[in-house]
């Protein structure tokens, strides 16, 4: 995928982790994405803008004393909304509870995070100066986020009101071997942009339902030798998908992610095909 300089509504436009250790965490993803940092001060303390070959792809903040965060490390998903305090108001109509109320952050942008009434958390963000990762789906870059949901069908109604050009397609074709009804992939508008999956029974009253981030990258194996060597521990995987291979890991400060390596000639999906067509 090309640079991007605009999203449009409904799009996820931006990650950023909250770790419990900064350096550590800089130091980790250095070495797994080659990412160079610009420290940003704000009211809430330094925010480290994480930088691929120039382009803005990321960034990373130490976890506040305050926070209530059920988990120490995590990352965070973004959807790019035009009106922030709408989209507030129309989430909360629909059951979900505010978090974060409208906050500007610097000249950036303004942002806002809830709880779905499933229980997974998200931000909107409406982009000032800052409109999110400048690219996606390149090497060391955001490929993918995924709702993993204690309940699929809820999720899909709350998702789909809130952003009525959502498409929520069912998929077989995926890596967790679950039937179609358990998979929808998310297309805003023409563009897939995620996916939503009904949460394993093993898991489902045990793990709240959560946004997950998946970044890609040149080499699995090389990316999961490099990661395990700085104390990252492998959850699921490697394993084959319609695009590639993919692994989970738990980063060396705690957060888990998604590794994908793409293969070139899975680049244009059957799928995607299939849905344009």
């Amino acid at each position: 995928m090309a640079e991007v300089k605009y999203y449009k509504q409904g799009a996820f436009n931006w990650v950023d982790l909250m770790t419990t250790d900064a350096q550590k965490a800089m130091a980790f993803y250095e070495e797994l994405f080659g990412w160079q940092y610009e420290e940003i001060e704000g009211e809430q303390g330094s925010y480290y803008m994480a930088y691929s070959n120039g382009s803005c792809v990321s960034a990373l903040f130490e976890r506040s004393a305050d926070s209530d965060s059920p988990q120490a490390s995590l990352w965070n998903t973004y959807i790019s909304v035009s009106n922030v305090e709408q989209i507030l108001r129309q989430a909360h109509q629909l059951g979900a509870d505010i978090l974060r109320p409208t906050t500007q952050a610097l000249d950036f942008g303004q942002f806002a995070t809830i709880k779905d009434p499933q229980g997974a958390v998200i931000n909107f963000w409406q982009a000032q100066r800052h409109i999110g990762t400048e690219i996606k789906k390149e090497p060391n870059a955001l490929y993918w986020v995924e709702l993993m949901s204690n309940q699929l069908k809820e999720s899909k109604q709350f998702y789909s009101q809130l952003f009525p050009q959502w498409k929520c397609i069912s998929h077989s074709n995926s890596p967790s071997e679950t039937s179609a009804e358990d998979v929808s992939i998310i297309f805003n508008g023409e563009e897939p942009e995620g996916s939503m999956q009904q949460m394993d029974s093993t898991f489902r009253h045990k793990v709240p339902s959560h946004w997950s981030v998946f970044f890609e990258v040149a080499d699995l194996t090389e990316s999961l030798t490099k990661a395990k060597n700085m104390g990252a521990k492998i959850i699921w995987g490697p394993k084959q998908f319609e695009k590639g291979n993919m692994a989970t890991i738990i980063d060396g400060v705690g957060a888990p992610l998604t590794l994908v390596e793409v293969k070139p000639q899975n680049i244009n999906s059957t799928l995607d095909k299939k849905e344009n067509s």
